[in-house]
């Protein structure tokens, strides 16, 4: 009998406006938002628990909702409903990937859905024993089947579009049919089984033996290794004592796959395991064997005794396999190259297994391809891997344009070989993008996680770095921590080098808990950026990120942080920490956990009892621990040891730990009162750091910025919310004043996590003028947000850097936003100073003839690094360089940075110009582009008319150019000469509307290049011209000057249509 219940989901579409200094961004979320249909008053309560096979929707008291759509994200797990034969109803298959619940009935549930087309919403029902069972399945695990029944597939809404702005209400006809149950089902996003089927009856389980395989469903563990076991007895999920207080003994004489044993070695065979009276598990070492393949092996004992009531021993089983030989590396290969690879001993449940001695593993290689033990790629026989090891290198080259399945190559006796197909490319050895790879593609919670890090051609084919290729890594802040080695054991670090003839680099990442406010559809997006080169796939002027699935632990005995994320800030004040410390939650299985211990020096001191000071065991887990502001000033490191029956998991808390290495807490001598709201009376304060309150905002009141004074007001810090805001008012001078003739540092100065707007009548955002440290100092300048709104003139710094030339002042601007609206302001202005560094910052310059950062020098200046920084202009000059003065500007680095002229543009401004007296100039790994018709006069000028320019270095970057009438290089001389030592590994691309009238190279009458390189990579010594259609640059060269050096302008030719289109780069030819 079909029985039919309407009920009504509202899908709500919205877009998030974020909106900063420099940019606007689109959140592209569905709120799905869904009103289940109050069933109670006709089910029936008295019967939950007998748990028959519902036959109506009335029966059901339990739901769950799945998305479904076209994109693969949404087709990840896979359902089949039963069917029945007798009324001629075949089984269904479902995909979906979002999977929801449960929920009981009468709930109002809303969740985000990434937004999209053809989205398609599935509703199921079950009948569980109690309503507290229906909750997060995903946290919880799936209820035992003596505590449900199956669930029903009761409604299907497709073909919805979900797009922004729009609201939509759907109607779904609940359906409740017998033959649409469903229990078999595979994929990442389905909740474990919660444990035994026993509701409230004791069951028995062999804790040590292998691994849970969420994908199938099943115990897994190898064959042939002895693992310490440990016989437990649990009620619903929880250790239980059997209340008889006797000791429980345990036939396994009927187990004879292996057996049990008593010493480590699995030598002593025992045929009865013991559970001591008053305990829930043994208290002596078990050791269990397996000593052939079996199909989940029936673990279930021949008998117990002294127990005083039933324990069900029925759901034991285990699957035992051989052991695996993995493949590690590049999946998509340029031919001809030799690529290494990484040869893995696994067990069969997952992990590395170390070999007890010395493994031979043979080779089979043949004309289409090379194995080898060293780079030179021949034809080994086979390699080993060594005694106590777990892996070994080996080379593969590609011969042939074949796919092969690598793994069928590679034997050795006891293992089995897992596949690993590898398919030829297209392109050629030309890098283009990152390819980003996790382990298994999950980011598993608290677990060191292996990522590799590749260089691919235009195709995705593995390539070589012709030259160091530095990759920055921003995960989101308090999610965790990449370390240089896969197994987290190295240092801390956000930045990683591959090196010159290298394929990819492996990290490990070690996952904190990950808030749900990091994830969408499960996934948490991490920068991955190298300037000129993105991750594969991603545009240049988008955002270069990789989106990973966050999984939980398998591991039932986990532990790892939750720390508060502060808003990605990199400097905050001690004023965080309320009552001198806040607390960091603590995820563990508290229902596996037996004790919980602490240490400040384990080497030394070994761990002990914590106090209650240190972890606050909340009656409710998870409990918590109390970081102290003072260790975390101090950059002091505390351990914390937890304690299950199979081991101990130990996690490490420290700035470095939770947050990486570029984190600092900085102590606050004062905390600025809301009360009076100005600059001024933070000028009457004496800190010497000063901290901010979060929504506060003080108004400029006189003519006096926030003024620092040597020994009163050193730093100030603003709150991470970035809701501290200073107000320039109406009065002139600057917001922030840094002057020699006030303040003389003489230790590390700070300003952060600040908004400086209303440039109505300041010149000058921060000032920072004339400083003279007699010792080394670091002023930090991180996570500022300028904007020049309210300007009514022109002629702004939003950052004046000027006469700082001392050797022991350094200066560093980091994680920055600066947007520039009015003509000639400058985001960031730096006059005679050195030791300085511009990172990781934002500026957006709204107009034609601003600048993104002006260096503009009359005496001396030197050690200037413009490194991972994002400027965007409408036509002004992004990064100009200007040197009037009597000596050359030494040690200038432009490095791993995007640079982009868009809109209308203006014929008279380059890109970035580069005029006059330098010395050792290093352009390496950058993206330069103009976008199509977008005038501009080039995008890298050298006008230099007065002195040489000497030792450049312009190797490894992409230059775009998307204006007819410019070239990408004009030179400037007036006899006067550019010297650029080194050019080499550049992509020169065209992407204009119509074909170019200039050429690459332009150099003006009476000026001279002389250009040398220092590859000898043929044809061009790696730098390569293309286009994205038949349009290109008329020709490489329009001289009318002097061309001289060792490297011929004329080797490189000139490609049409050889550009991906994607990255603006050229494919090589």
């Amino acid at each position: 009998m079909r029985k039919q219940l309407n009920f009504t989901i509202f899908f709500i579409f919205f877009v998030l406006i974020y909106t900063s200094c420099t940019r606007q961004a689109a959140n592209n979320k569905t709120q799905l938002q869904i009103k289940l249909p109050n069933l109670s008053k006709s089910t029936s309560l008295s019967g939950l628990g007998s748990l028959t096979q519902p036959t109506s929707l009335s029966d059901l008291n339990c739901f769950i909702i799945a998305v479904g759509g076209p994109e693969s994200d949404f087709q990840r797990n896979v359902c089949s409903t039963a069917g029945d034969a007798t009324q001629n109803l075949p089984p269904k298959k479902f995909s979906f990937g979002p999977l929801k619940g449960g929920y009981p009935t009468d709930s109002l549930i809303s969740f985000e859905v990434e937004s999209g087309n053809d989205r398609v919403i599935y509703l199921a029902g079950l009948k569980v024993s109690s309503p507290e069972i229906c909750r997060d399945f995903k946290t919880y695990g799936f209820p035992a089947k003596s505590e449900s029944t199956n669930p029903y597939l009761l409604g299907v809404v497709g073909q919805l579009k979900f797009e922004p702005t729009k609201t939509v209400e759907v109607t779904i006809p609940m359906v409740f049919e017998s033959s649409n149950s469903f229990d078999q089902c595979t994929g990442p996003d389905l909740p474990h089984d919660s444990g035994s089927d026993n509701n409230n009856t004791p069951y028995l389980r062999y804790n040590g033996i292998g691994r849970w395989n969420s994908l199938l469903d099943q115990d897994l563990a190898t064959i042939g290794q002895c693992y310490k076991v440990d016989p437990s007895l649990y009620l619903n999920g929880s250790s239980w004592v059997d209340p008889g207080l006797k000791d429980i003994k345990i036939d396994i004489s009927n187990i004879t796959n292996g057996g049990f044993f008593s010493d480590p070695g699995c030598s002593t065979s025992i045929s009865e395991l013991t559970i001591p009276s008053g305990f829930s598990q043994s208290q002596v070492s078990y050791y269990f064997r397996a000593n052939s393949v079996a199909a989940k092996l029936d673990m279930t004992p021949k008998s117990i005794s002294g127990n005083s009531q039933t324990i069900d021993t029925s759901s034991s089983s285990i699957t035992f396999g051989q052991p695996r030989l993995s493949l590690s590396g590049p999946d998509k290969v340029t031919l001809q190259l030799c690529l290494k690879y990484k040869l893995n001993s696994t067990y069969f449940e997952g992990g590395l297994l170390p070999v007890a001695s010395s493994k031979n593993i043979s080779f089979t290689s043949n004309a289409s391809f090379y194995m080898d033990t060293t780079a030179s790629c021949g034809s080994a026989v086979g390699t080993a891997i060594g005694t106590s090891l777990s892996s070994t290198d080996f080379y593969f080259k590609l011969m042939s344009p074949v796919s092969i399945d690598l793994g069928s190559y590679i034997n050795s006796s006891g293992y089995v070989t897992e596949p690993f197909t590898i398919a030829p490319s297209a392109g050629k050895n030309v890098s283009d993008s990152l390819k980003i790879t996790f382990k298994d593609n999950v980011i598993v919670r608290g677990q060191c996680n292996q990522v590799t890090i590749g260089l691919v051609n235009f195709d995705g084919g593995a390539v070589l770095a012709k030259n160091p290729v530095q990759v920055r890594l921003t995960p989101p802040q308090g999610s965790g921590v990449f370390y240089f080695d896969p197994n987290c054991n190295s240092t801390a670090t956000s930045s990683v080098n591959i090196p010159v003839d290298q394929h990819s680099v492996t990290l490990g990442f070690k996952a904190h808990s990950i808030d749900a406010s990091y994830l969408n559809l499960g996934k948490i997006s991490i920068g991955v950026d190298s300037g000129n080169i993105s991750v594969f796939g991603v545009a240049p002027m988008l955002k270069s990120e990789v989106t990973v699935s966050v999984v939980d632990p398998e591991d039932p005995w986990y532990a790892f942080p939750s720390p508060p994320s502060f808003s990605g800030a990199e400097v905050i004040g001690s004023h965080e920490f309320p009552a001198s410390h806040i607390e960091i939650p603590l995820m563990t299985n508290y229902q596996e956990l037996k004790d919980i211990l602490c240490s400040t020096n384990p080497g030394a001191n070994g761990y002990r009892s914590c106090t209650s000071s240190e972890i606050n065991k909340n009656t409710t887990p998870p409990y918590s621990f109390n970081w102290l502001s003072s260790d975390a000033i101090n950059g002091s490191s505390f351990y914390i040891r937890f304690v299950f029956s199979n081991g101990t998991r130990d996690i490490t808390l420290s700035t470095t730990s939770l947050y990486g290495l570029n984190f600092k807490v900085v102590n606050c001598d004062f905390v600025a009162s809301t009360a009076t709201p100005t600059i001024s009376y933070l000028n009457s304060l004496t800190g010497p750091v000063i901290c901010l309150q979060k929504n506060a905002t003080y108004l400029k009141d006189s003519t006096l910025g926030f003024n620092f004074v040597t020994g009163q007001r050193t730093s100030l810090i603003g709150h991470s919310s970035m809701s501290s805001v200073l107000d320039g008012g109406t009065y002139p001078g600057d917001i922030i004043s840094i002057i020699g003739s006030n303040f003389t540092p003489s230790a590390d100065y700070y300003i952060s996590n600040l908004k400086l707007i209303n440039f109505g009548s300041v010149a000058y955002g921060i000032n920072i003028q004339n400083l003279s440290p007699s010792v080394p100092v670091k002023g930090s300048i991180s996570k500022v947000l300028i904007s020049d709104s309210g300007a009514a003139t022109t002629g702004k710094k939003l950052i004046l850097i000027a006469n700082n030339s001392s050797t022991y002042s350094n200066l560093n601007i980091s994680k920055c936003m600066f947007d520039l609206a009015l003509s000639n302001n400058s985001g960031i202005e730096i006059l005679n100073s050195s030791n300085i560094s511009v990172t990781n910052t934002e500026i957006n310059v709204q107009n034609q003839t601003g600048f993104g950062i002006y260096i503009n020098n009359s005496s001396s200046q030197s050690n200037l690094k413009i490194e991972n920084n994002r400027i965007l202009t409408q036509g002004a000059i992004a990064l100009k360089f200007y040197n009037s003065g009597a000596t050359s500007i030494n040690n200038i680095n432009i490095l791993n940075s995007k640079f982009f002229m868009t809109g209308v543009g203006s014929a008279s401004s380059p890109l970035i110009f580069l005029g006059e007296k330098f010395d050792n100039i290093n352009i390496l790994g950058n993206l330069f582009q103009s976008s199509p018709s977008t005038a501009n006069f080039s995008l890298l000028h050298f006008n230099n008319t007065v002195s040489s320019m000497s030792n450049a270095q312009v190797v490894n970057n992409s230059f775009t150019q998307g204006y007819f009438n410019a070239p990408i290089f004009l030179i400037n001389t007036s006899s006067q000469s550019v010297n650029i030592s080194d050019f080499s590994n550049n992509s020169l691309g065209y992407i204009g509307n119509a074909a170019s009238t200039s050429s690459i190279f332009k150099i003006l009458t009476s000026s001279v290049l002389n250009i040398y390189t220092n590859s000898a990579e043929s044809p061009s010594s790696g730098n390569f011209s293309c286009s994205n259609s038949t349009n290109n640059f008329l020709n490489v060269l329009s001289n009318a000057g002097t061309v001289g050096g060792g490297f011929g302008i004329g080797t490189i030719s000139i490609s049409n249509g050889t550009m991906n289109n994607t990255s603006n780069t050229c494919k090589g030819f």
